[in-house]
């Protein structure tokens, strides 16, 4: 190291430094910017120096002001800003920047530049993993519809929140009349698909405060917070018909694919396993019918 001088070891950091330094004015212009930087914005050095900060940082980005301003009152700032490669594409930069002053004290900062883009990507594809982990924990592969488990968290929570304000709420359980046989004449796939058609069916047909879970098997549960039995009954009685239509549709069998509704209000004060015994009575009377809804 005794051979190097301080000039030296400066060119040697800015040539080969793995991120990028640009040496700048405050007032934004660019005196320097070392190879990093160069391949970093995918400019040239007298590029970057012609376009000066105005084209190098998205004039849109909500940091920058702020940033220029904590720099000038601290005289060193880190932040991360938006930036512009040649070709216009916006990539996320994380800036470190120390003002200096020459011996004739004339101010000049130094920048560190680190491009986060592939940080970034890494951090989505991983925030992507842990919400694709939680969905799967949290609902019926099939369906898409929440699992019993979650489901009956929230309708604890919700038959909580009904006895604290004082709210109606319902119940509906729903049963796919004919199921057996669709998976008898037609075979599982068709049954499953039948399943996901259902499912849809009720999802479009549900509020969107409404908490609809596959129960088991061809049967499907929802509960309808802050509703009476008759806005409850209209809600059942639409997908009915939805459901209807679609069995009309499926040529494919010899029998109306249809479902079964039962439905009951909570009363107020009984215990939530009695509550759903009411409303699986109401589904029994239904099924005794088919294509229909039953209410309490």
């Amino acid at each position: 190291m005794d051979n190097y001088t301080d000039e030296t070891l400066i060119r040697m950091i800015f040539d080969h430094s793995s991120d990028g330094i640009m040496v700048t004015s405050p007032d934004g212009r660019v005196y320097r910017a070392n190879p990093t930087a160069c391949e970093m914005f995918q400019m040239t050095e007298e590029e970057i120096i012609a376009r000066g900060r105005e084209g190098l940082v998205d004039p849109d980005d909500p940091n920058l002001q702020r940033a220029l301003k904590e720099r000038e009152e601290k005289g060193k700032i880190k932040v991360e800003l938006t930036c512009v490669k040649k070709d216009g594409t916006k990539f996320p930069v994380s800036f470190a920047a120390t003002q200096f002053y020459t011996e004739m004290k004339e101010p000049f900062c130094v920048l560190v530049v680190r491009d986060l883009s592939e940080e970034k990507e890494q951090l989505q594809f991983k925030q992507k993993q842990d919400e694709d982990r939680e969905h799967q924990a949290s609902h019926d592969c099939l369906t898409d519809t929440l699992n019993r488990r979650v489901f009956f968290d929230r309708l604890t929570m919700e038959l909580d929140r009904s006895k604290r304000e004082k709210t109606k709420i319902c119940l509906i359980m729903i049963d796919i009349d004919h199921f057996k046989y669709v998976n008898d004449r037609c075979g599982h796939l068709e049954g499953d698909k039948t399943l996901q058609a259902v499912a849809e069916i009720l999802k479009k047909g549900k509020r969107s405060y409404d908490i609809l879970s596959r129960f088991g098997g061809d049967e499907f549960i929802l509960c309808l917070p802050n509703t009476t039995i008759e806005d409850a009954y209209s809600i059942a009685e639409r997908m009915r018909i939805k459901i209807e239509e679609y069995g009309k549709e499926r040529c494919e069998f010899d029998f109306c694919l249809s479902a079964s509704f039962g439905l009951a209000e909570h009363d107020g004060g009984e215990e939530q396993t009695e509550w759903l015994k009411r409303v699986d009575q109401c589904l029994y009377r239904a099924k005794e019918k088919r294509n229909y809804v039953c209410k309490q």
